[in-house]
């Protein structure tokens, strides 16, 4: 180090050894001690002086050779060591055009020789390469930092200090107009855009150009090119500038730099400080710094996952809003939309949004871009998510957005998890590095559960192990609450895929808990419900959610089963391949058949599975409203005596349950014979259950038709069986002539139609018979077949059983006994009446369905002479009881019977 290359002999009055030994030291780097020894070589032997002249140097040997050189020179100066003394020698030494640039030059925290010049030429000082040469070589002017080729410098805080106390204000507010105008331009040419934005930001607001509105589109540049160091650098800035009593703007300043700091905390993934920052704030203000301010209050509350709040301020903006905070507002209020699966109203928010934005606004188009990925992406649509993630990107690139393309990269690893393993893994490790650069947590928990997924895909469990570690302790840091419950939602897929139920179901209950409380991601509510059931689990509180979930539900499209959706994507994470089970049926000779499926048993490694397959061309007899799938979803929280779903698909259609190992009812008690003592209790028991449903929780599809007028139910009944009538009348007509069935056999129910009580309704399983009934460990049912669910009265349930069942006259009071005491509600006084009104109808409807289909049945061949014989006797009780409905009394002969039967059409 040349201490003193261009200073005055005088200041360099010390032995070659001090000199040597200060060439090893950097400027600011002499101890006490040194500072003591140098002085003690110079002459300075007062101790009191000594100390005094040291503290003053702050140990720059620059400043000490300047404060001995101007004790020689105090004469009668009260402080020989002040700033002003210092200076004051300093200048006996330099021109004075010289000394004027330095004062100058002291404003800046940087220069160049571009600032040089234009500040220079600015005050009509020297300008030329030589002026410029001589200042650079002064020992207290030094590279501004590591980077020489950036050529920047700075003069020493001590020499700024003292120069800028000889600064008229005027002439200051006046320069710092002119390096604001020169760092905003150097912004514009893209010449290290963050670095120049904060020094514009710097100076514009210290010369009063700026408000702190302006400021806040230097701030939006700034976060887009550098993301949250960017914001910090201008809070400091304007933190100091606050810091000066005498300003009188800084009302509108302080509420900014609450508003920056609550952003910059968001940025990083700390909501707990942002919500902190603005929890006081009154949200009903308005003016732009106050709704920005608002906005980033709301943002905190979404994070932490207090969505509903987060909503309502963002609707509020939205509505009342001004310029790109209502942008903003609206935008967030379409992700809230997304994240509570309002799907359609997200994307019709967006369009909205589209229309609104300015076309060269490419950082917010990029936005709205991304926010139909999500929505897609959300709803379990690949295909389209990675259509708009590409158009987000084109954006973001558009707008040189850093922290936008850094999000991309997020969302990038998180789509080719499920989509491209292999290839998420490498997109997980960039987008890692990048958001590791921007420091943001909430990002960077969120590739971590990414790499996860992508290596459960890959059935690299140690590694997805880890990853999913990485991610829940990266997201409770963050504060990230739906993030958590997403990145513990997949690592219940692991638990699952290493055999480990407890873990598995304890996983899925703990992530849908949390998913609910924040009031966040109903889909995923149904992803925890697949990865159970995909391994043949249920737990009733994941369950329970899931059918919540559904009813809250808005498809991007009608006709999108998110159900299934969600099990396919869960399937492919895990490896399995239901399909393969359908693909075995179908090859497969020993299906069971009922009137509406093929049922079909198929070993799986973990345990045989019934793939249900609906019969082609089935005649419709019956009143249908929901696909049985959407039923036993419904069910599940609620009755544990069902089957449950495992897999369900549209494209072909069929599903697969568990299949129920045990005796079919009918098996061991067939019609006429008597049933075990504990079934009617178990049936009893069920459509107790059955009234735990909520209505709402019902399929979603449908809601709308369903009434609680006890009238329109019957309607509803009786037009499905006028129906039946109706179509096979004319081709079946010798056949239901033979069998004596009235030209107009529902003219003896209409009247009791009318007379119907109301009483609370419920869902209703309608064909609980023989044939529906498994005996399972001998005294448990399980009940199958609920393709005919109903929501309606529920002496239609009981009419229905007792119809079907044929019980004995003892088990028929005994049931009724016990139904009664499980439906206190629906066993109202004079219920037995409207019992008979519905038992009416389901004889009529019994002779006028099994007479086609018996007959179908006959012609076709299929059954064994016992099964015809069955079928035979069976209609023949049936025809006897709708003969008593008509008021007749009526024996048939089973020949006869038979040979009308076959005689059919």
């Amino acid at each position: 180090m040349v201490i003193a290359s261009r200073e005055p002999l005088g200041w360099q009055r010390h032995d070659r050894e001090w000199n040597d030994r200060i060439d090893t030291v950097a400027v600011d780097d002499l101890s006490m001690a040194d500072r003591h020894r140098l002085l003690d070589a110079s002459g300075v032997l007062d101790p009191a002086e000594r100390e005094a002249i040291a503290a003053a140097s702050a140990g720059v040997p620059f400043y000490l050779h300047l404060a001995i050189d101007a004790r020689a020179y105090a004469g009668t100066s009260p402080d020989p060591v002040s700033p002003e003394a210092i200076l004051e020698r300093f200048l006996q030494h330099v021109a004075p055009d010289e000394f004027r640039t330095l004062e100058l030059l002291g404003l800046p925290r940087v220069f160049d020789n571009g600032i040089f010049t234009a500040i220079t030429t600015a005050f009509g000082l020297p300008a030329h390469i030589s002026a410029w040469k001589s200042l650079i070589s002064y020992s207290f002017v030094h590279a501004a930092d590591q980077d020489q080729a950036a050529h920047r410098f700075q003069l020493h805080q001590l020499m700024v200090t003292a120069l800028r106390r000889h600064l008229d204000d005027e002439v200051a507010a006046t320069l710092h107009n002119v390096l604001h105008s020169l760092w905003r331009d150097r912004a514009e040419s893209g010449s290290d855009r963050v670095a120049a934005l904060r020094e514009a930001c710097y100076h514009g607001v210290r010369a009063g150009t700026l408000t702190a509105v302006a400021l806040l589109d230097y701030v939006d540049r700034i976060a887009a090119a550098g993301g949250k160091q960017g914001i910090d650098a201008v809070l400091v800035d304007l933190n100091e500038y606050l810091a000066d009593g005498n300003r009188s703007d800084t009302t509108e300043f302080r509420e900014l730099t609450q508003c920056l700091a609550a952003e910059g905390a968001i940025l990083l993934g700390d909501a707990n400080r942002a919500d902190e920052l603005t929890a006081a704030i009154a949200t009903e203000s308005t003016g732009p710094v106050a709704e920005r301010l608002t906005l980033a209050a709301a943002n905190a509350r979404r994070i932490l996952g207090r969505t509903d709040d987060a909503l309502d301020i963002y609707t509020t903006l939205w509505s009342a809003g001004s310029g790109q905070v209502r942008l903003d507002a609206g935008l967030w209020a379409a992700d809230l939309h997304m994240r509570q699966g309002r799907f359609v109203q997200a994307l019709e928010l967006c369009d909205q949004l589209d229309e609104l934005a300015d076309a060269d606004d490419h950082e917010f188009l990029g936005d709205i871009a991304r926010l139909r990925h999500l929505t897609y992406r959300m709803s379990f649509d690949t295909d389209a998510a990675a259509r708009y993630l590409a158009d987000a990107d084109t954006h973001y690139e558009a707008a040189e957005s850093i922290v936008g393309q850094a999000n991309i990269a997020t969302n990038r690893a998180e789509l080719l998890a499920l989509t491209d393993p292999a290839a998420g893994i490498a997109a997980a490790a960039d987008a890692i590095a990048i958001q590791r650069d921007l420091g943001a947590l909430h990002e960077l928990g969120k590739v971590h559960t990414a790499l996860g997924i992508a290596y459960l895909a890959l059935a690299d469990l140690e590694a997805a192990d880890r990853a999913f570690a990485d991610a829940c302790e990266t997201l409770d840091r963050a504060g990230y609450r739906s993030g958590r419950a997403r990145a513990e939602l997949f690592r219940a897929g692991l638990h699952a895929r290493r055999g480990d139920r407890a873990a598995a179901v304890t996983g899925a209950r703990w992530a849908v808990s949390e998913l609910e409380a924040a009031n966040v991601y109903p889909a995923l509510v149904l992803l925890a419900r697949a990865v159970l059931a995909l391994f043949g689990w249920s737990d009733p509180a994941v369950s329970l959610a899931a059918a919540r979930a559904v009813t809250r539900i808005q498809p991007p499209t009608p006709d999108q089963d998110l159900d299934h959706a969600a099990q396919v994507i869960f399937a492919k994470v895990l490896g399995l391949d239901p399909a393969a089970y359908y693909r075995e049926a179908i090859t497969r000779t020993d299906a069971a058949a009922g009137y509406y499926n093929h049922n079909v048993r198929i070993d799986s490694p973990s345990g045989p599975v019934n793939v249900r397959i609906p019969v082609a061309g089935a005649d419709m007899m019956d009143l249908h409203v929901w696909p049985e799938v959407e039923i036993l979803r419904a069910i599940e929280p609620f009755v544990t005596a069902a089957p449950r779903v495992r897999w369900e698909c549209t494209d072909p259609t069929y599903q697969i349950q568990d299949h129920i190992e045990g005796e079919l009812l009918d098996d061991i008690a067939p019609r006429g014979q008597a049933v075990p003592s504990f079934v009617p209790r178990e049936v009893a028991r069920l459509f107790g259950d059955l009234r735990l449903i909520p209505r709402a929780l019902l399929p979603h599809s449908h809601q709308s038709d369903l009434s609680d007028d006890p009238l329109t139910f019957a309607s509803r009944l009786s037009d499905v069986t006028h129906g039946v009538f109706r179509d096979n009348r004319d081709r079946y007509a010798r056949l239901y002539q033979a069998l004596e069935i009235p030209p107009d056999p529902f003219a003896t129910i209409e009247t009791g139609w009318r007379t119907l009580e109301s009483r609370p309704f419920r869902l209703l399983h309608a064909d609980v018979h023989h044939k529906n009934m498994i005996i399972r460990d001998g005294r448990e049912v399980v009940f199958l077949d609920w393709e005919l669910a109903l929501y309606g009265d529920p002496l239609y349930d009981v009419a229905s059983h007792l119809h079907k069942m044929g019980y004995q006259p003892d088990e028929q009071v005994s049931f009724l006994e016990q139904w009664a005491a499980a439906e206190p509600a629906a066993s109202t006084p004079g219920w037995e009446s409207d019992l008979q009104t519905y038992l009416n109808h389901e004889r009529i409807k019994s002779v006028i369905v099994d007479a086609v289909r018996y007959s179908k049945v006959l012609a076709d061949g299929s059954r064994s002479p016992d099964q015809e014989a069955a079928l035979i006797t069976n209609l023949i009780v049936k025809l006897c009881l709708a003969q008593q409905v008509w008021g007749r009394e009526r024996n048939f002969d089973p020949v006869f019977v038979d040979s009308a039967l076959r005689a059919g059409a």
